[in-house]
Parts: C-alpha cells; structure tokens; sequence
C-alpha cells in the first residue's frame, strides 16, 4: 500500500509555507552575515583599515540546509586581535614599535619614520642619521636627530610583545549575530 500526493489543497499550503521558510532562512542568514560584518568592523581597532575590510561572510547550501559562514581574510594579524598571544620577531633581535613621533594621529607609520641601512648606519628615509641608546627605565629607543639639531623618539625595541585578546568576533557572534538572525528568522516565518 502506497500514497501519492497531488499539488492541490493542503500539500499546495504546505509545500508554499515550506518555501516561505526555505526564503525566510536564507535571508535571515543573509542578514545575519552582514550584521556580523557591520558589527565587527565597528568594533575592530583601527590603523590602516585592513581589519575591518578582511571581515566577510557567505551563505552555503539551499533552503532549511543553508549555513552562515563568517570570516576574516586577508590579514596575517586577525588571529592574534581575537585570540590574544605573544608576537615575536621574525629575522631580528628585536620588534620596532612605532612610538608617537614615527606616527600619523591615525596611527599609520609616517614614510619618513621608516629605516633604511645604508652600510652599516640606519637613517631615517628623511636622511636623518639614527642612534640607539637605554631609557632610565631600561628600555631600548631608536632616535633620529634632524639637521636642524631636534631629536626624535621613533621606536621602541622588544624582544616579544604580548596581546590580550580583544576583537571578540566569536563573542559577538553568538551575544549579537545569532539572536539577531533568530529574530530576523522569526519574521519571515511569520510574515
């Protein structure tokens, strides 16, 4: 014994409401994706803006199979933001950190605050013949001293440096994004 189904009377209502939720999940997810990267790029810290552009989403799969996948691509850093860790250098002693002098007020590197070797002396690219010396503190500073006799502090020399973690991407997935997608679900369920 076997039962067929037309596409008239109750099947046609429930085949039309499984579509309504089918375009209900994707939207919400849809939604959802773009609220995650609004969210992140509000709350990523700010230097050159690659963070907050590295932030993106998809949505996989067809109807009530559809999956958000949420991600960050194209900086080497994003990891290290949400996670936290310890950053040490690559090829050298020590890591340059840029102190206010070597900065623009966003933050970014100024072009003349950059090193460039020439034999065995570093200038600054302005042409400013740098030194090294110890804080009071014992910390390590490169310095440069312009032609007009004024000095600057450009960077800080360490061997490691330590981050908390502070993006949250994860915590805000699942504190923001995820009752948002719910909610958005919700509506287009119910109409």
């Amino acid at each position: 014994m076997y039962a067929t189904a037309d596409s008239s009377g109750p099947n046609r209502d429930i085949n039309a409401f499984l579509a309504r939720v089918s375009a209900g999940v994707r939207e919400s997810l849809n939604r959802g994706g773009l609220f995650h990267q609004r969210e992140m790029a509000r709350a990523a810290p700010v230097r050159t803006g690659n963070l907050r552009r590295s932030f993106g989403y998809e949505v996989k799969g067809q109807g009530l199979a559809s999956e958000l996948r949420v991600f960050s691509q194209g900086t080497t850093y994003a990891a290290i933001q949400e996670f936290g860790g310890t950053i040490k250098p690559k090829t050298k002693r020590f890591l340059t950190i840029p102190l206010p002098d070597a900065r623009t007020p966003a933050g970014v590197l100024k072009g003349g605050a950059r090193l460039v070797q020439r034999g065995s002396k570093y200038f600054t690219a302005d042409g400013d013949p740098t030194f090294i010396f110890r804080s009071k503190r014992g910390n390590l500073l490169i310095g440069a001293e312009a032609k007009n006799g004024r000095r600057r502090l450009l960077y800080t020399l360490k061997p490691s440096v330590t981050l908390k973690a502070r993006l949250g991407f994860n915590r805000t997935f699942q504190e923001r994004t995820a009752p948002f997608i719910l909610g958005e679900a919700q509506k287009a369920i119910t109409g």
